[in-house]
């Protein structure tokens, strides 16, 4: 994605999750103080889908750079719901 995007990606693993952390991304240049980066936790739920063979993987916004954090910060379950 980063390649894609020019956004500058870091991905950090956790024992059950991993944080994947984007520096630019879908909050730059808006003035909202709501997140929207929902396209971004979509994109990331349907890849996992289709690389874990159509499982859900649970993926939520933790920290959102409209709302004065350093960078949108996404917390990815390690494993599926059953």
């Amino acid at each position: 994605m980063q390649q894609a995007t020019g956004d500058t990606v870091t991905l950090k693993s956790e024992e059950k999750h991993w944080l994947y952390e984007v520096a630019d991304g879908a909050a730059r240049n808006h003035e909202s103080k709501e997140s929207n980066c929902d396209f971004t936790v979509g994109l990331i739920q349907e890849f996992l889908a289709w690389a874990g063979g159509g499982k859900f993987y649970r993926v939520k916004e933790s920290a959102c750079r409209n709302n004065g954090a350093a960078c949108c910060t996404f917390v990815i379950d390690k494993f599926p719901l059953e």
